[in-house]
């Protein structure tokens, strides 16, 4: 068994760096929505915040679906709504 590493490092309200031994990342979103891009592609993850329960689909990358644009674009505007209500 070997050592892992993580750390995630707060830039702003809704947006996080994300260190670990597989590179690096970031996650735009409020708790429950959020949009991480990493060096192996664009995942939105949903959630439902202190349960536990979550879900976790690709969006662009390797071994994507190809209609992922317009979810994208969505996806975007959504999580700038969140982290505007996150800041007020």
């Amino acid at each position: 068994m070997g050592w892992n590493y993580r750390k995630r490092i707060k830039i702003a309200p809704g947006i996080h760096l994300n260190l670990s031994k597989g590179g690096v990342s970031t996650s735009i979103g409020p708790k429950g929505a959020k949009v991480t891009f990493g060096k192996n592609g664009t995942y939105l993850n949903k959630g439902i915040p202190g349960t536990g329960l979550y879900s976790r689909e690709k969006l662009s990358g390797r071994n994507s679906s190809s209609n992922s644009g317009c979810a994208m674009v969505l996806l975007a505007i959504f999580l700038l709504m969140g982290v505007a209500f996150a800041v007020n």
